[in-house]
């Protein structure tokens, strides 16, 4: 894919800066909304792309063939497919989903999920690996502690896992 805003610069669409918002329209007749500062980027977020590509494949149907946009740190409700208009509005758009109490801005928050020992496990005394993962989309997770007595104390974790696109590698 490319940029959008090379997109728009190509057909020589520069949105007034009387607009705040960018709003999708699906052929599937999903809307949604996000912020026009998104265009470019913001707080180390990467700018909104038209893609039609995935991994070197076209992109399939599920996936929003033949194209879709791709909204770094935005959870999935801000990566409109299939869209069929883009306007550039003044007033914040409600969508599809923040109509029915979705976050209007849908960004990725911080979680962390414990894989294994599984909940409630009965373990024996001594050493237990604990194995999870932590995301905070493109911003490095550098810090993790664990608990294993109810919150009264913490303890470090070690962090290991293969840097990728998605993911950074503080060291």
């Amino acid at each position: 894919g490319l940029p959008f805003r090379e997109i728009l610069d190509a057909l020589g669409v520069a949105p007034s800066a009387q607009r705040a918002w960018i709003k999708f329209t699906g052929a599937d007749d999903y809307t949604t909304a996000i912020p026009i500062s998104d265009l470019d980027g913001t707080a180390g977020r990467d700018p909104i792309w038209l893609v039609w590509r995935m991994a070197g494949e076209p992109l399939t149907r599920a996936h929003g063939m033949p194209f879709r946009f791709l909204v770094p740190g935005r959870y999935g409700t801000k990566n409109p497919k299939w869209p069929t208009e883009v306007d550039f509005v003044t007033e914040e758009y409600i969508g599809h989903w923040e109509q029915r109490g979705w976050s209007q801005l849908a960004e990725f928050q911080t979680n962390g999920l414990i894989l294994s020992p599984p909940s409630m496990a009965v373990l024996p005394e001594g050493s237990v690996r604990i194995v999870g993962t932590a995301f905070k989309g493109h911003t490095a997770v550098v810090a993790v502690d664990v608990t294993v007595d109810g919150g009264d104390s913490w303890v470090p974790a070690e962090i290991t896992y293969d840097p990728s696109q998605s993911t950074v590698n503080p060291d």
